[in-house]
């Protein structure tokens, strides 16, 4: 397929790319919620205040990448000119962790985007896209009721945000990830959402 004959690495490029989305998604909001305060104490300052150092970070080190046109191992050849998908998925995780109302909310947008997006581009070219969103859906609906049940998050926002979130994954942004509008879109509405009720 054109997305893995374009990642760099060829299919071990395209898997290990899979794997840095799960594991980005999935285990960096956990990192930061359950070790980053005892690790900010250690070094005296906010788990906020340790997030913006790596966001500067990070935004130097990809500013830099794109200047020298470099593909890193598992990147895609169009992200030689522009934002990587995996920096516009870290800015969307610092964003989720430090906006969200509550840990719950920050699980439920980035475990939503670490398992949907994947879901919907392996699924995009194997069959229907009826289908393909139809799975990513019962999928999106699926981690925002496991959230609502684990960490007691309102069952309004699992009714709008799961599937925000795939609309928010469905157009083909031209210099913005879907790993960042997943997340941020529905982030934003949740925040709206929760100045009116």
């Amino acid at each position: 397929m054109q997305h893995r004959t374009a990642t760099r690495g060829g299919i071990h490029g395209h898997l290990t790319r899979r794997l840095i989305h799960f594991a980005f998604f999935l285990g960096l909001p956990l990192f930061y919620f359950i070790f980053f305060p005892a690790l900010a104490r250690y070094v005296g300052c906010s788990p906020q205040d340790i997030l913006y150092v790596l966001m500067v970070l990070i935004i130097v080190l990809e500013l830099l990448r794109i200047k020298m046109h470099w593909q890193l191992f598992a990147m895609r050849e169009y992200e030689k000119k522009q934002v990587s998908a995996a920096a516009w998925g870290l800015l969307a995780i610092f964003f989720a962790v430090i906006l969200s109302p509550s840990p719950g909310y920050a699980y439920a947008l980035c475990w939503t985007a670490g398992i949907v997006d994947p879901v919907v581009g392996e699924l995009k070219s194997r069959t229907s896209t009826a289908l393909t969103y139809g799975i990513a859906l019962f999928v999106a609906m699926f981690v925002w009721l496991l959230c609502w049940w684990c960490f007691g998050i309102s069952m309004w926002s699992v009714m709008l945000c799961a599937p925000l979130a795939l609309l928010f994954e469905y157009p083909s942004w031209h210099c913005i990830d879907d790993n960042f509008t997943m997340v941020m879109g529905p982030l934003l509405v949740l925040h709206i959402g929760i100045y009116f009720t």
